[in-house]
C-alpha cells in the first residue's frame, strides 16, 4: 500500500491501528517483512521525533493527512483521470449543482449520474423534537416497580 504514495507526501501519512492509536509519521525509514519502522510522534501529542516499530497486523488503515483531489488518487493507481472530475466538486469536496458522477468502479464501468436529495430541514427538525418530547415525557413518568428501599425489622 505504502508504495502508493509518493516518498515526498510520506511525511503527510497518518497510521492508525486496530486499538485507536494514531501514529503521525515523519518519516518512513524501513519496510521490512513484518513491520514498518517509522520517525514521527504518536497522535495527539507534541513528542516529535520517536521511533515506532508497527507490526503490520496491527495496521488498521493509514490515510493522508490533508485535502486529496479526486485526480490524485486516479493517479496513485497509474489511471488517468476523467477530463474536468476535479471541475466537478469544489475545494471541499463538495458536490457541484447537486450531482457528482461516478467515473469507475472496481469492474471498470462507468456509472451514472446521481441527483443529490434535498432534505426538508422543518420536516427534519419536527422529527427530532418529537422523539426528544417523547423521551422526555418517558423520563418524567413514575416508576411502576414498587420501592428498592430495604425494609428493616424492629
Amino acid at each position: 500500500m505504502f508504495e502508493l504514495i509518493p516518498q515526498d507526501q510520506h511525511s503527510q501519512i497518518v497510521l492508525v491501528m486496530g486499538n485507536g492509536t494514531e501514529v503521525v509519521v515523519e518519516i518512513i525509514f524501513r519496510f521490512e517483512k513484518n513491520y514498518v519502522v517509522v520517525r514521527g510522534r504518536q497522535g495527539g501529542t507534541i513528542e516529535e521525533s520517536r521511533a515506532f516499530f508497527i507490526p503490520y497486523s496491527e495496521l488498521l488503515y493509514f490515510r493522508l493527512e490533508r485535502s486529496v483531489k479526486i485526480s490524485e488518487l486516479y493517479r496513485l493507481f497509474g489511471e488517468t483521470p476523467p477530463e474536468g472530475i476535479d471541475k466537478m466538486l469544489d475545494d471541499d469536496g463538495d458536490k457541484k449543482d447537486n450531482k457528482v458522477s461516478s467515473h469507475g468502479s472496481a469492474n471498470g464501468k462507468s456509472g451514472t449520474v446521481v441527483e443529490a436529495e434535498k432534505i426538508n430541514k422543518n420536516q427534519l427538525l419536527e422529527k427530532l423534537r418529537a422523539v426528544r418530547q417523547a423521551t422526555a415525557s418517558k423520563a418524567n413518568r413514575p416508576s411502576s416497580t414498587p420501592s428498592s428501599t430495604p425494609k428493616t425489622n424492629p
